[in-house]
Order: C-alpha cells, then sequence, then structure tokens
C-alpha cells in the first residue's frame, strides 16, 4: 500500500495545469507525473491521507473541484482516526519543542512559531495515517522529516530521479529530491 503527501499530488496532477513553470517546477512536475502514472499502471493502491486531500483541494477555485474529485476518485482517503491520532502524538512529542511553539506573549516571532506547528501538525498527521494504515510506502518531498518521524516503520521515498521504479525496487537515485 502506498501513500502520497501533498506535494507529489500538487505536482503531478496540479502541475498540468500550470502554465509557466519555474525551473525547479520544470525539473518536478515531470517526474511526479511519472511516478502517478506508473503506480496506475500497476494498480498499486494508493492511499492520500485526509490532511494531505485537505491541503491539495485547497489550492483549487470552487468551479474546478468537480474534475479534481474526478481525478481522486481512484485513490483511498482514510481519515486521521484514533489510532492516527496515538502516532501523531508520539511524533510531535518526540520530534517538536511543544514549549518553544506555544510560548505566549512573544509578539511576531510566536505567531511564526505557532504557524510553523500547525504545519507541523498536518505532516505529523499525514505519516500518523500512513503508519495507522499499514503502508509500506510514503511518496513525498519532504524525505529527511517523514523519514525520520516514520522512523523504519514506512519506507520513505521521495520523486525517482531519472527512471521510474516498482515501489518494492530500492535506489539511492529514487530516495533523492531536488527541494
Amino acid at each position: 500500500m502506498i501513500v502520497l503527501d501533498t506535494g507529489i499530488l500538487i505536482y503531478g496532477i496540479q502541475g498540468k495545469k500550470k502554465g509557466l513553470l519555474n525551473a525547479y517546477e520544470q525539473r518536478i512536475v515531470p517526474r511526479a507525473q511519472a511516478l502517478l502514472s506508473e503506480l496506475a499502471s500497476h494498480d498499486s493502491k494508493i492511499l492520500i491521507p485526509a490532511p494531505a486531500a485537505w491541503e491539495f483541494v485547497l489550492d483549487f477555485p470552487v468551479e474546478e473541484q468537480p474534475e479534481i474529485r474526478s481525478q481522486m476518485s481512484g485513490f483511498g482517503i482514510p481519515p486521521f482516526d484514533q489510532a492516527a491520532a496515538r502516532i501523531a502524538a508520539e511524533i510531535m512529542r518526540k520530534h517538536f519543542d511543544y514549549a518553544m511553539a506555544t510560548q505566549k506573549g512573544q509578539g511576531k516571532k510566536d505567531v511564526k512559531k505557532a504557524g510553523a506547528r500547525q504545519l507541523l501538525k498536518v505532516d505529523a498527521q499525514i505519516v500518523a495515517i500512513a503508519i495507522a494504515q499499514g503502508a509500506t510506502h510514503l511518496y513525498t518531498l519532504e524525505t529527511e522529516k517523514f523519514a525520520k518521524w516514520a522512523d523504519g516503520t514506512i519506507l520513505v521515498k521521495g520523486l525517482p530521479q531519472t527512471q521510474l521504479l516498482l515501489p518494492g525496487i530500492d535506489s539511492d537515485a529514487a530516495d533523492k529530491t531536488d527541494g
């Protein structure tokens, strides 16, 4: 079972709609699209954790929502349930200094920390859902952070560099991203 993070969706699905791409996007979009095609061609069971689906759909105007829902219809979208909540709490306790992010009365600096805390919560939920669902692979553009958080429970992979590999085949080149 394979889980996709938001970045893979953004560049693999939304990348098709974008007009001019910057240099990074010119490298990432075709690789993300190729990964999605490769996974689909092998009938891989693909999950998009609900927080990743939310992050992805957020970028689309209301009039494009039916098309996006149609494109996502082949993916399972597991919720952030009790098991995932327990795992996410463990991830946050182990890898994030809550006290630093929750201090009050320090002005803009604290607002930025609190915002970072919210983003980290979503990422922790994505990893936790993948673990709770028993996924074998998680594809993301944030391999270092997600691999640290998954702590060996899931193989965390980035976009393949040059050739596409089936999920069970490991390659050092496949675990690197341009990010």
